[in-house]
């Protein structure tokens, strides 16, 4: 056994490792298989890699235990943040589940480039023929979504 750091370096560098309460392994079947790394056992993924290039990482923002908290620090401390994908551990778990499967994460960016994002959606419809763009619509939803998570 390793310690939980080098657990993390190791999941980081693509390879599994064992510590006392944090493992990484291989899920799937080739060439579906998938690294993932685990806080405590199966039922709480910490980090999934996705092979490609540059690699890509599900990483979970769920909270667990102080413990678990831990290891995520560990592991993020190990990724780029542009390697991060974060979502929650029902996604991960999906994608672990469903090797084969397009990964969908359901989450949302709060941040300031709503309006670069909404720039790109009109510049997609116009791409696909439509005159109109309803900015004003996307606009308010976005701000009522964004009110509703300050709440």
């Amino acid at each position: 056994m390793v310690s939980h750091k080098e657990v993390a370096r190791e999941f980081a560098k693509g390879r599994t490792a064992r510590g006392s309460r944090m493992y990484s392994k291989w899920v799937g079947e080739n060439p579906s298989s998938r690294l993932v790394i685990y806080s405590f056992g199966p039922h709480f993924p910490l980090a999934l890699k996705i092979n490609g290039y540059p690699p890509q990482y599900l990483v979970n923002k769920d909270g667990y235990s102080s413990s678990t908290s831990k290891h995520k620090h560990y592991v993020r401390s190990h990724l780029s943040e542009d390697e991060v994908i974060e979502c929650d551990t029902q996604t991960i778990q999906r994608a672990i589940n469903n090797p084969d499967e397009p990964i969908v994460v359901n989450n949302v960016q709060w941040s300031d480039d709503i309006p670069e994002i909404l720039s790109m959606l009109r510049s997609a419809c116009k791409s696909q023929g439509l005159k109109r763009f309803p900015m004003k619509k996307f606009s308010d939803q976005v701000r009522d979504l964004m009110i509703m998570e300050k709440i």
